[in-house]
């Protein structure tokens, strides 16, 4: 079992690095049934052409990939590697996921989403263009973390806290505070470019 869960993840990281430039659009990721809108269920084996029943631009309910997944959008979406332009309920990955526009919740060890409207959960998290959560070991990015280590968000509650407006944790560090570095609790805001402008 040990062998068969290492060589997916190498033949999986093999496959991404062989299309990388693939995996940022799904578009260009082709399947054996070309130029359909819609369809309730989408297989796919991998990144490569010709490895997914629907084209990569089709819309799906529910979509299910034995290595990885590379798709436009999706109600469901279930892979090692989960690549997914638009999840509109759940992008559930073994390894890593790849979004640009989360609306409800992405769960993998490492999600990674252009734009996180609702949940990012796993150990390392990160989005930009963010007003959602964050919960993990690691979250950069996010409206709202609670996490050991957030970066870049609204509200931070973790071990270390950095660039946060509202900061509960054991170090916290807001350069636009008072005092920029805190024990338990620190709140700062960015002054405003129009008020800095007319002084």
């Amino acid at each position: 079992m040990k062998k068969l869960t290492l060589s997916v993840i190498i033949v999986s990281g093999f496959m991404l690095r062989a299309a990388l430039p693939q995996v940022s659009d799904a578009d260009t990721a082709r399947g054996w049934v070309a130029d359909w809108q819609f369809t309730p269920l989408q297989l796919a084996l991998g990144y490569f052409d010709r490895t997914q029943i629907f084209d990569g631009k089709t819309d799906c309910f529910a979509a299910l990939g034995v290595i990885a997944l590379c798709q436009k959008s999706a109600v469901v979406s279930v892979s090692p590697v989960n690549v997914l332009q638009n999840n509109y309920f759940l992008q559930k990955a073994v390894l890593f996921n790849l979004g640009r526009k989360n609306y409800f919740i992405a769960a993998a060890p490492v999600n990674f989403t252009y734009e996180n409207f609702g949940m990012q959960t796993g150990l390392i998290n990160v989005s930009f263009n963010s007003a959602g959560i964050q919960t993990g070991a690691v979250n950069f990015g996010g409206f709202m973390q609670i996490g050991l280590v957030n970066a870049a968000s609204k509200v931070q509650i973790g071990l270390f806290n950095k660039e946060g407006n509202i900061q509960i944790g054991l170090l916290n560090h807001n350069p636009d505070a008072l005092i920029p570095w805190m024990p338990f609790f620190n709140i700062g805001f960015p002054e405003d470019e129009t008020a800095a402008a007319k002084n």
